[in-house]
């Protein structure tokens, strides 16, 4: 079982971070970069934020600060409620 269990709610992580609309971004979460100048990541297809190596991919935090920016990057759903959709992982 990801994240923490009450109940049977699963908690997951924030990440410390907001998208574009100031809504804070989760462990888990699926997000869209299609508007990021950010080289090395698809943009056709959205990411899912997944803790991995010391990090949240697809971005660590000291990555965020240059690329991508909070403004290019949306929260459009989540593994949880979205396990139909589509995504990149790392």
């Amino acid at each position: 079982m990801e994240g923490n269990s009450i109940g049977s709610i699963i908690a997951h992580a924030a990440i410390g971070l907001c998208d574009k609309n100031g809504v804070e971004i989760h462990e888990g979460d699926i997000i869209s970069l299609k508007d990021s100048h950010c080289k090395g990541f698809d943009k056709e297809r959205p990411h899912l934020v997944c803790y991995q190596n010391g990090g949240f991919s697809p971005f660590s935090i000291a990555h965020w600060k240059d690329e991508p920016k909070a403004s290019e990057v949306e929260i459009i759903g989540n593994k949880y409620d979205n396990p139909d959709m589509d995504y990149c992982i790392g």
